[in-house]
């Protein structure tokens, strides 16, 4: 019983708090000057925050534009709510237009556009709809306040479905826009999975994900659905990607002792690509839809997370890298004793051995140059063999080496040489300035 009376009056403060709270509030009536020649009407409740004398949006919000110019007609609704200055809950964004001329265009538009977003604490939370019908028309004469029209052109219906977990984008996505026509999956990390087909205006394209990876694509005769090309890369991508996924879960401190690893773009991120391109046309950067004035957004669409893919890019391994490191150390190596050599003998005359010593530790020097390029060459790609080739076009222009190099079966064969031929030939630099260095002192 007791229990029951301190639950009922922890009940009665909350109530009288929230009361107080909301009687706090202020009601505003005004305009909001946008994009648009005509102000807008909004209207929304507000209280004054005490330390910094901002004006905070609390509860409903209501924004109307009723704009009639004889035929030309657009209408527009905005409806939520704030919860301290952040959008919250479902925000409606109702668009009518008829005959509407849009800045820069000669035709006249109809069209109904319909958006709701969901949101929590600011940040897109739940499904996102957006839907629209457009059709464009124009005059083909006026006389005596009588209009003749032309005949109803570019009709389209547009719609673009996605779904937020607090800001990630996952689940299903859906875009249809003039010329394309996007559907596929995120799974629960945001990353594209299972099939996702692409339906353009000629072809169909099918690509297959697993945790972000683009392992198998399809393109597809749109009039008969016959395949026109296929790639099929899951066999050598999927191990790789199973791979550095059981290192980042078991050892993953391990993931640089390989020699690839995984570059994730998220597509909300990419300007480029033509889903981002449409989502930011259509929803974010949409002058009918105000997010440019209406506040409330605690975000970037940059910065929005989730619609990830991933690509298997070539590393340089922990080893490799220790490896190059010292074919450039000897390389500096041999270029200051080299250096230090020119000083000492500058000026003086040296005999024909010297001469011969000097030049074979220019050779070295360049012998140095030529491994630095071909080390950082051969670890350039994630396969070797086109490591080789891209080895041979890069280092083309390097020193030949008369006697010639061996055929090497890895790249860490490769490596060795190199680390073990050098360390060798800084012997004999050391060997060769001692050498001339008692011959000209």
């Amino acid at each position: 019983m007791q229990l029951l009376k301190v639950l009922f009056f922890s009940l009665v403060i909350i109530y009288f708090f929230q009361i107080s709270q909301a009687q706090n509030t202020t009601k505003y009536e005004g305009t909001l000057t946008t994009n648009f020649s005509t102000a807008g009407e909004e209207k929304y409740d507000f209280y004054t925050d005490e330390n910094s004398g901002r004006k905070i949006k609390q509860g409903y919000y209501r924004y109307t534009l009723k704009l009639n110019r004889g035929f030309s007609k657009l209408y527009k609704t905005i409806n939520g709510n704030y919860e301290k200055n952040l959008k919250t809950g479902a925000w409606s964004y109702k668009i009518t237009l008829r005959d509407y001329q849009e800045k820069g265009k000669k035709t006249y538009t109809t069209a109904t556009l319909n958006l709701t977003a969901r949101y929590e604490k600011g940040l897109p939370n739940g499904k996102w709809v957006c839907s629209g019908n457009f059709k464009e028309r124009n005059i083909e004469s006026q006389q005596d306040g009588r209009i003749k029209w032309s005949d109803y052109l570019n009709v389209t219906d547009e719609k673009i479905i996605l779904n937020f977990d607090n800001g990630i984008l996952k689940d299903t996505l859906e875009c249809q826009v003039p010329g394309m026509h996007v559907f596929g999956i995120l799974n629960e990390k945001g990353f594209f999975s299972g099939k996702w087909s692409y339906t353009l205006s000629n072809k169909i394209e099918v690509q297959e994900f697993k945790n972000g990876l683009m392992y198998k694509n399809e393109y597809l005769n749109r009039a008969d659905s016959m395949v026109l090309k296929s790639n099929d890369n899951a066999a050598y991508l999927l191990p790789k990607l199973e791979e550095i996924e059981k290192l980042k879960n078991t050892n993953p401190d391990n993931l640089m002792d390989i020699n690839f690893t995984t570059d994730t773009t998220s597509l909300l991120s990419s300007s480029e690509n033509m889903i981002t391109k449409a989502i930011q046309d259509n929803i974010f950067d949409n002058p009918y839809f105000l997010f440019r004035y209406i506040e409330g957004d605690d975000y970037k669409i940059n910065q929005l997370k989730g619609g990830c893919q991933q690509k298997i890019v070539n590393q340089v391994s922990r080893k490799q890298q220790e490896s190059i490191d010292q074919i450039v150390d000897q390389k500096e190596n041999f270029k200051r004793i080299n250096q230090k050599l020119q000083n000492k003998v500058k000026g003086k005359l040296i005999s024909d051995r010297s001469e011969e010593l000097m030049n074979l530790m220019n050779f070295y020097e360049r012998t140095a140059e030529k491994y630095v390029c071909m080390s950082q060459a051969l670890c350039s790609q994630i396969e070797y063999e086109k490591s080789e080739k891209h080895c041979e076009k890069e280092c083309r222009n390097t020193v030949s080496i008369p006697e010639g190099l061996p055929t090497f079966s890895s790249r860490e064969e490769a490596l060795d040489f190199f680390v073990n031929d050098l360390n060798e030939k800084s012997k004999m630099m050391e060997t060769y300035y001692q050498q001339i260095s008692g011959l000209v002192d």
